[in-house]
């Protein structure tokens, strides 16, 4: 009888644990495949995602190229669901998903619209662009304290730390900050000291914190969501904080020719300011000789006795006030001393308050108190909400109500001078304020949502647009994504899926 071998069946069970590795194993890289296959699909939906929100952008700059007649016949820019809502760019049948893109703007900050939010555009003038400030000063110690004050919950600490900041000098205000302060913290800097180049730069300034910037808008949608606030239930606006005032975009261009056609009132040289207002007006010497005299001696409050005189100014003395609007000219007196005289007389302004609508339009097409045809920061008075109407200076609660009640009447719409003409402000307090408002804007702001419509990618992309130079150019286009879609599919005209 054979031996019996020892280890009998060894080969079996090796057999098994091959066959059990061999499974594992292609388990393990069926797995990683198609973990790989998903990632994939992640990514291209998201890729195209985004290129659905880059087609809106592409959309949008192709819609603001046409002049603003043809916009209107097309159904404007406020809000426009048939060009701006739930566009579909991928409607194919062999696509197992169609995609579109929204363009859209929150009620928010304007207090016009009645809805959520709507297909359109936000006017960029329509906020404060905190770079005016830095101009703010020139004829008064205290006037971008007191435009920044304005702004809800805004201290006077905070606003001497941004005058500090934007500033160009080191010296420090009251309640402010320069460098001094900012290289004694625990990770040092140095004051800007000179313009923002985005909002967000706000955190570095001393008092200046995400709350005060941001509110508990967590997704800057500038809509207030249950998450964010449980007590808002209808989609309104609380608390969005101060960002929703603001831009460093808001701009105005004046028309090449018409510039180069106008003088220069604020130029330094004055025997070459002269000479070019007496060209401009034709030789009105009486015209050239007050617009010279308010440069070199700035207004007062003496009562003047005379409208001209044959006597000559001193145009070797040099400009001591700026003329911030030409308004500035208008029913005002200049006491000056003439050329060869020691006692100073003082001059009537040639263009009385009670002429100035007919007045204005002259000395516009004429002059400029501008030094390049590019305006920044003015404050479109038709389209600003309550927060930023009240940092215009002058501004109080009964000409604010005023101005929200009349800005839609055709007087409104097309005329510069219609809170004088209306009635809602005297001649002096539009000087106050007219440097720093304006009756149009030429840059947009808008969100642009671009998803597929079963709601599995999307990206949220902000832009501002600048529509004044001929061509739309894109100033900003931020990716808001990481902050969540910010609006339902059925806010955006793509189905009823929450938010996320």
């Amino acid at each position: 009888m054979p031996a019996r071998l020892p280890h009998r069946g060894v080969v079996l069970v090796l057999v098994l644990i091959v066959i059990v590795l061999l499974a594992l194993a292609a388990y393990t890289f069926t797995d990683v495949m198609i973990t790989h296959r998903r990632g994939a699909q992640w990514s291209a939906r998201h890729l195209q995602a985004r290129l659905l929100a880059e087609s809106g952008v592409a959309c949008l700059q192709s819609f603001l190229a046409v002049d603003v007649e043809q916009r209107e016949l097309a159904g404007g820019i406020y809000h426009n669901p048939q060009h701006f809502g739930a566009r579909l760019v991928t409607d194919r049948p062999e696509t197992p998903t169609t995609g579109g893109f929204s363009i859209v703007t929150a009620r928010g900050v304007e207090h016009r619209w009645q809805g959520d939010l709507r297909f359109g555009l936000e006017n960029e003038s329509g906020r404060l662009n905190p770079n005016m400030l830095c101009y703010a000063n020139v004829s008064q110690s205290d006037e971008g304290q007191a435009i920044l004050m304005g702004l809800p919950g805004m201290t006077e600490e905070i606003a001497d730390a941004i005058l500090d900041w934007l500033d160009a000098d080191d010296e420090v205000r009251p309640n402010g900050a320069e460098t001094e302060y900012y290289s004694s913290l625990a990770r040092p800097y140095a004051a800007k000291n000179g313009p923002l180049d985005s909002v967000e730069e706000l955190l570095l300034v001393k008092g200046v914190t995400p709350e005060l910037l941001f509110g508990r808008d967590r997704n800057q949608n500038q809509l207030a969501d249950p998450h964010e606030s449980p007590d808002a239930v209808d989609g309104s606006v609380l608390d969005i904080g101060w960002s929703a005032f603001l831009t460093i975009y808001s701009m105005e261009h004046a028309q090449p020719a018409k510039f180069e056609d106008r003088v220069y009132v604020n130029q330094e040289d004055m025997q070459k300011l002269y000479d070019e207002l007496l060209e401009a007006f034709h030789g009105n010497r009486t015209w050239a000789q007050f617009i010279v005299a308010y440069r070199q001696n700035g207004p007062t409050d003496v009562p003047a006795f005379m409208e001209s005189t044959r006597r000559e100014l001193d145009l070797t003395a040099p400009a001591e006030f700026p003329i911030r609007h030409l308004l500035d000219l208008v029913g005002q007196n200049v006491e000056v001393t003439m050329q060869g005289d020691t006692q100073p007389i003082v001059l009537a302004s040639p263009f009385p308050a009670d002429g100035v609508v007919d007045l204005l339009p002259l000395l516009d097409a004429a002059l400029t108190v501008y030094d390049r045809p590019l305006i920044t920061g003015r404050i479109n008075i038709q389209q600003a909400g309550p927060e930023v109407l009240r940092t215009i200076p002058g501004m109080d609660d009964v000409l604010l109500e005023q101005i929200m009640a009349q800005r839609s009447s055709p007087a409104a719409q097309q005329d510069d001078l219609w809170l004088l003409t209306e009635g809602l402000m005297t001649i002096d307090q539009l000087r106050q304020a007219a440097p720093y408002i304006v009756n149009r804007g030429e840059t947009f702001r808008a969100q642009i949502v671009g998803c597929l419509s079963d709601g599995s990618a999307f990206c949220r992309l902000e832009v501002v647009i600048d529509t004044g130079g001929g061509k739309p150019r894109l100033l900003m286009c931020r990716d808001l994504s990481h902050l969540g879609r910010g609006f339902s599919l059925s806010q955006l005209g793509f189905g009823d899926r929450p938010h996320e």
